[in-house]
C-alpha cells in the first residue's frame, strides 16, 4: 500500500511540475461551460471598479474583477462562433464574431450601470453580418472603432462612436486583399493581410480619407495581429501558423522599415496576439500560455514571465487566445480556448542588459574584428559591438582579437540593469627586437641641464623618472628623433619603449 502511494505521489508531483509558471501567479479561473473562448478586453467604471469581457460561444460575459474573486454579472447571447471579440470605448463595449446563427451585425453593450447590470442597447447590422476583429486605438484616446474580416467587406470598416448608441459610418478602407486582423496607434492603421503576407499601413490622420503609406512584406506565414510600443517607433508582428515566431520591426521611419529580432517560446506553436505597454510586452502564445517579455528595448527582447495553460503537446490552434494587460492594477485578463476567463498577477521581474563596444586601448578605435564569447562559446560580437540580455546573475565572459590580449569579463548584473561599456584591449608584446643602442643620451653626465636625446626609430614614448620612481618628464615621439630638454641637478632614469609599450633600454642621467 506504502508503495502505491509513493508512486501516486510521484505522479502528482511530476504532473504539478509539469504545470509550468514562472513570476506570474493565476488569481483566478472560471469556466461558465460554454464549449470555447475567444477574444477579452477590461473595462473599468466610475468608482475605478475592474471588469473582465470574455467571448464565449454563445456570448459575451462580463465579471466584476473585485477582491480577485470575479463575478459574472451579466452575459449577453450573440450568434455561436468560435471567434467572438471585444473592444470598449467609454462606457460601452462592441463586439462582432463570425457566427452565421442568430442576429448578425455589431453588438452594442452599455456597461454604465454595472455591476448592477449590463445590456444590449444596439445591434448595427447594415454594413455587415459577421466580422473577425474589432479594434480602437491602443494608447491615445478616439471616438473611432475599427472592424477587420467582414462578411461583405474584406478591408476595414470605419465608425465614429461619438454617440456610442447609435455609430455613424465614416468610411471604407481596402488594400486590394483581405484583412484579417488590424491595428490603430494615433493616426496609423496596421491592417494584417493574413493570405497574401503583407502588413499594410495606413494614414488616419483623416479617418474619412485612409490613405496607404507603406507595406511590408511578412517573411513569415499567415500575418495575423500587431501590437505597437508606446512610443510608435518599434511594431511587434504575430503569424498564426506554427514554426513562425513574433517578429519586431524598427518602424521609427516608415519609409524605411527594418526586421530587428524574433521570439518563440517554441516554434512548434504560433504565436497569436501580443499587447504592450512598453515595459513588458504580454503574448498569447497558443499551446505556449501566457508570456511575458521585458521589452524596454524592443531589439533586445527577453522573457520574463509565463504561465501554461495547455496541457497537451505543443502546436495547432489550442490554448490561450488573448491576453488583455491594461487594467490600471496591472492584473492580467486571459480567455483560453477551452479553460475561460483566466486572471493573473505578474510581480514586474525585470531582465538584465549591458551594450559594450570593443576598441583598441592605444586609439580608442573599435575593433571590428573582436569576438566576445559566453561560457558556452557563443559569439555575441558583432563588428566590434555587443548587446546582450539575460537574466540578473553573475556572468563570464571571453574577449578575443588577433593581435590583442585575451581578457576575461566578469558582470555581476542585477534585474533592471542597462549597462553601456568599454572594453579596451591592449596589443600582443612584439616579437621584433630592438638595439639596445636605439637609445642615446649625450651630454652624460651633463653640467647644465641641457641634454639630448637621440630615441631611435622604435621608440614611441620616454619617461624621465627620478630615483625614487617618480615620472618627472613624459615625451611622445615618432622615431628617429633627438629631443632637447632641460632639467634640474640630480640623477635620473631615462626609459625608452616601443609601440607595444615594451621596454627598449634604460638609462642613468647624471646632471650636477
Amino acid at each position: 500500500m506504502k508503495s502505491r502511494l509513493f508512486f501516486i505521489f510521484l505522479f502528482l508531483a511530476q504532473f504539478i511540475l509539469a504545470q509550468t509558471s514562472e513570476n506570474i501567479e493565476l488569481i483566478y479561473e472560471y469556466n461558465r461551460g460554454d464549449e470555447r473562448y475567444s477574444g477579452s478586453w477590461s473595462y473599468v467604471d466610475e468608482e475605478e471598479r475592474e471588469y473582465a469581457l470574455i467571448g464565449a460561444k454563445s456570448g459575451t460575459a462580463v465579471y466584476l474583477l473585485e477582491e480577485n474573486n470575479p463575478i459574472e454579472i451579466g452575459f449577453i447571447p450573440g450568434p455561436s462562433s468560435n471567434w467572438r471579440e471585444i473592444t470598449v470605448l467609454g462606457d460601452y463595449a462592441y463586439v462582432v464574431t463570425e457566427g452565421w446563427e442568430g442576429d448578425l451585425g455589431m453588438q452594442i453593450i452599455d456597461l454604465s450601470s454595472a455591476p448592477d447590470s449590463i445590456a444590449l442597447v444596439n445591434t448595427i447590422d447594415q454594413y455587415f453580418g459577421t466580422a473577425h476583429i474589432i479594434q480602437k486605438s491602443i494608447f491615445e484616446e478616439s471616438p473611432y472603432i475599427y472592424v477587420a474580416g467582414a462578411d461583405v467587406l474584406s478591408g476595414v470598416t470605419i465608425f465614429d462612436c461619438s454617440d456610442p448608441v447609435n455609430p455613424t459610418f465614416v468610411n471604407y478602407y481596402s488594400p486590394g486583399h483581405y484583412v484579417h486582423d488590424i491595428h490603430i496607434r494615433d493616426t496609423l492603421l496596421f491592417t494584417a493581410g493574413i493570405y497574401d503576407n503583407i502588413i499594410s499601413i495606413v494614414s488616419i490622420a483623416d479617418p474619412m480619407n485612409p490613405i496607404a503609406i507603406n507595406a511590408i512584406e511578412d517573411p513569415g506565414n499567415m500575418t495575423h495581429s500587431f501590437s505597437t510600443s508606446p512610443d510608435m517607433n518599434y511594431l511587434f508582428v504575430a503569424d498564426e501558423d506554427d514554426g513562425y515566431p513574433m517578429r519586431t520591426f524598427d518602424i521609427s521611419d516608415l519609409l524605411n522599415i527594418e526586421e530587428v529580432n524574433t521570439y518563440t517560446a517554441n516554434e512548434e506553436s504560433l504565436v497569436h496576439n501580443p499587447y504592450t505597454n512598453g515595459i513588458f510586452t504580454y503574448v498569447s502564445h497558443n499551446t505556449e500560455g501566457l508570456r511575458v517579455l521585458d521589452s524596454r528595448d524592443p531589439e533586445l527582447l527577453h522573457e520574463v514571465g509565463f504561465y501554461d495553460t495547455f496541457e497537451g503537446p505543443s502546436g495547432g490552434y489550442f490554448g490561450l487566445w488573448s491576453a488583455c494587460p491594461y487594467l490600471p492594477s496591472g492584473r492580467i485578463i486571459g480567455a483560453d480556448r477551452t479553460r475561460g476567463l483566466m486572471l493573473w498577477s505578474f510581480n514586474g521581474t525585470q531582465a538584465a542588459r549591458f551594450y559594450a563596444e570593443i576598441v583598441d586601448a592605444n586609439t580608442g578605435e573599435i575593433i571590428n574584428t573582436a569576438s566576445f564569447l559566453n561560457d558556452t562559446n557563443e559569439e555575441l560580437a558583432d563588428q566590434g559591438e555587443v548587446k546582450w540580455v539575460g537574466d540578473a546573475g553573475s556572468y563570464n565572459f571571453t574577449v578575443n582579437a588577433t593581435g590583442y590580449q585575451s581578457q576575461d569579463l566578469d558582470l555581476d548584473l542585477e534585474e533592471g540593469d542597462s549597462i553601456a561599456l568599454t572594453i579596451e584591449m591592449s596589443l600582443l608584446s612584439s616579437t621584433k627586437k630592438v638595439k639596445q643602442e636605439e637609445l642615446r643620451i649625450f651630454p652624460n653626465p651633463s653640467s647644465d641641464g641641457i641634454i639630448n636625446i637621440n630615441t631611435g626609430q622604435n621608440t614611441r614614448f620616454i619617461s624621465v623618472k627620478d630615483l625614487n620612481g617618480k615620472i618627472v618628464k613624459s615625451i611622445k615621439t615618432d622615431g628617429n628623433s633627438i629631443l632637447k630638454i632641460t632639467l634640474n641637478s640630480g640623477q635620473y632614469i631615462i626609459s625608452c619603449y616601443d609601440n607595444f609599450n615594451n621596454l627598449i633600454k634604460n638609462e642613468e642621467l647624471i646632471i650636477y
